[in-house]
């Protein structure tokens, strides 16, 4: 069984696929009944299109059925994570903030894979920092209980990926799995907070997260194509917190913030060591006036009001700031 020519025709007329048919072509790639020439095709012409709120939705749902889920006693559980395809070079914020709130209190289960191209993705950096992510579901937990955030390995919990992982090597742009990555974490999270590169793409994820059953959703993006809250320009927050949806703009110069984009960037040639080192530093200088810190700071800062733990947006940088700094005092990151 492979994919119907009928269905590979219609996404080459940039004709959108229902819900429906989009889930079936998912469950035929995640089942390794697809060929890798076909997925190419589907995947590529997918992105060539524009992918629409329905196929995301049903390579979601096919996602969701193959995964191995995981739970916590801890509740609610949020994740914040980016579709990625913005600056390339730049700090591993996310992972970054997600310490910080889970130092706050927060119960933070962070889904993700290592770097695409280079070694500067999340786990990449994990490695680098030497914090445990390919756990059982009892260090999981030990960890969650410990430090209020753990680290779920994506190709861990998506084993059924592995049927696409050639077809998605001869692309040359993002596809789809890209997309759906955010809204597939293992632990089914409660509070979900996406970063999307461009404005475009965040509509969209709005209405995604719509179809889908979170208490509290948000999707992040800035002025200069980051996926997560910039310090350089503005950043456009949208969402639904307890079925009301929101909309918020942040310019940064209203915190006394103001970045050029060589502040927040880093080196072509860095690498996860090098942004292991940095992070350790900025902790072990108490270096809050750090671009990168202030960075961190702001994104874990926005989240706290989001999801109603802070009653401004400056009351949530200056409390996750403050966090950052007590990450000192971790043992994990003193050498």
């Amino acid at each position: 069984m492979g994919i119907p020519q009928s269905i590979i025709h219609q996404i080459l007329e940039h004709q959108d696929l229902t819900e429906s048919d989009a889930h079936d072509v998912a469950m035929t790639f995640l089942s390794g009944e697809a060929p890798i020439d076909d997925m190419v095709t589907v995947l590529s012409a997918l992105h060539k299109k524009g992918e629409s709120v329905s196929e995301i939705l049903g390579f979601i749902r096919a996602m969701r059925t193959h995964m191995t889920p995981l739970s916590f006693t801890e509740s609610p559980i949020m994740d914040i994570c980016g579709t990625g395809g913005s600056l390339p070079n730049r700090f591993n914020v996310s992972t970054c903030a997600a310490m910080v709130l889970g130092a706050i209190g927060h119960s933070v289960a962070k889904h993700g894979n290592r770097g695409s191209k280079k070694p500067n993705g999340s786990f990449d950096f994990l490695d680098a920092l030497g914090i445990a992510y390919e756990l059982t579901p009892d260090g999981h937990q030990e960890m969650m209980t410990r430090h209020g955030a753990t680290f779920l390995f994506a190709r861990q919990y998506h084993p059924a990926v592995r049927h696409v992982v050639n077809a998605r090597k001869q692309l040359t742009s993002p596809s789809i799995f890209n997309l759906i990555g955010p809204f597939c974490n293992p632990a089914s999270p409660s509070i979900q907070v996406i970063g999307a590169p461009s404005k475009r793409l965040a509509k969209k994820l709005v209405m995604v997260g719509d179809a889908l059953s979170y208490d509290t959703f948000a999707v992040i993006t800035s002025d200069i194509g980051l996926d997560e809250c910039s310090t350089v320009g503005k950043s456009h927050i949208e969402g639904n917190r307890n079925g009301q949806a929101f909309q918020l703009e942040l310019d940064p110069t209203t915190l006394g913030i103001h970045h050029q984009l060589s502040d927040i960037t880093i080196s072509p040639t860095a690498m996860a060591t090098d942004n292991a080192h940095e992070f350790k530093a900025i902790l072990s200088n108490q270096s809050l006036d750090h671009p990168i810190a202030q960075l961190i700071s702001l994104n874990a800062g926005v989240i706290l009001h989001i999801i109603n733990s802070s009653t401004t947006i400056s009351d949530g940088y200056q409390l996750a700031g403050q966090a950052l700094m007590d990450l000192s005092n971790d043992p994990r990151f003193t050498d």
